[in-house]
């Protein structure tokens, strides 16, 4: 098995506001970090890939945005169509993808984040 599972969320700003330098970052490591671990899982043929866990996983933000994220709104949401778009590629290859979507874990650092 194959878990991608590495990601921040350390950008907080209304989208007119954020750099790109903040946005490009975020992408890097939520979405193009995430493409690469299952890109080398399928070449090695893993028989599940999966992204899940916290930060890293697809969240709830694929699905209804997070304001004062968005950088991290579409890294998910890109997560969660990179999964679907694998799932249907190796569907005859007996290799199953699956994403998993949290909702925010009143952590310490969730609950340090602003309100918008």
């Amino acid at each position: 098995m194959c878990v991608a599972n590495a990601g921040i969320t350390t950008t907080i700003a209304p989208a007119h506001r954020m750099s790109i330098e903040q946005w490009q970052r975020d992408i890097d490591v939520n979405l193009t970090g995430a493409f690469r671990t299952v890109q080398a899982c399928n070449r090695r043929h893993a028989r599940s890939v999966a992204t899940g866990a916290s930060s890293s996983s697809p969240s709830l933000a694929a699905l209804g945005g997070l304001p004062g994220q968005v950088a991290y709104a579409a890294s998910k949401a890109g997560q969660l169509g990179m999964v679907r778009t694998l799932a249907g590629e190796n569907a005859g290859r007996g290799i199953t993808a699956n994403a998993v979507l949290p909702g925010l874990v009143a952590t310490e650092q969730v609950l340090t984040m602003p309100r918008m």
